[in-house]
């Protein structure tokens, strides 16, 4: 059992938003790739911060340009600089994944961009400090509070990812007391919110559990899921 809950724990949250264009005007489909290149870059040079973002995105992704790291980090960087969140998360994975080409990271700027998204309620931003703060990383130490409290953030707007997470780590004691009871309710949210492998963590979990206590698991989990409930800080913060 341990080693499933390993791999999935470590499958489940390695994954990086992909880039999507903005509604910016200098973006059209209709028009042919050098002019509204030419005119995201016009407009990226005046300050538009939308502008900004998806010119980054086209270095990025290499879109009918060469594929440039350097250019990529610095029109995102623009642009998460005026607090475009889209910019932040895309700056923050560039810096934790390293630039594939010269293999280098930075995670302290991926922590301070995915924490500035995060503020402003960006759900993926939010599970991937909960997965940093979990694993650990170079120059940051694990921190299990910070892990738990950016997981439930994420986890209250019904990222997947992080329910499963925290109920891994009550299951597992990792960093917060064990509590299969709290397990069970945050792998019952992810099942309710369509998570595949939900289920099946569940019913490990459930064996280890009376039926009393499955039921008051149960009860949590439909509080937590409730929109009139007070969220998942009835499951992480209360202490039960």
């Amino acid at each position: 059992m341990k080693s499933l809950f390993c791999i999935i724990s470590v499958f489940v949250l390695l994954k990086f938003p992909t880039n999507s264009y903005s509604n910016e005007p200098c973006f059209d489909e209709s028009a042919n790739f050098m002019a509204h290149f030419n005119d995201c870059q016009k407009k990226a040079e005046r300050g538009d911060a939308l502008a900004q973002y998806n010119l980054a995105v086209m270095y990025d992704d290499g879109r009918g340009i060469p594929q440039d790291f350097q250019k990529a980090i610095y029109w995102y960087t623009k642009a998460a600089k005026q607090g475009d969140t889209k910019a932040q998360t895309s700056v923050a994975r560039i810096h934790f994944i390293g630039f594939p080409t010269k293999n280098s990271r930075d995670v302290e700027k991926a922590i301070y961009w995915y924490t500035r998204a995060a503020q402003k309620r960006d759900v993926q931003a939010q599970a991937m400090l909960g997965w940093i703060y979990r694993q650990g990383a170079p120059n940051s130490p694990k921190d299990y509070n910070k892990a738990i409290f950016w997981y439930a953030k994420a986890a209250e707007q019904g990222n997947t990812v992080a329910q499963i997470n925290l109920g891994l780590m009550y299951f597992e004691a990792e960093g917060t007391p064990k509590n299969p009871m709290k397990a069970y309710a945050f792998f019952s949210m992810a099942e309710a919110n369509g998570e595949p492998d939900a289920s099946e963590l569940k019913q490990l979990v459930a064996a280890e559990m009376p039926p009393e206590q499955q039921l008051q698991a149960q009860q949590l989990a439909r509080e937590c899921l409730d929109p009139y409930s007070v969220g998942t800080e009835c499951l992480v913060f209360d202490r039960r």
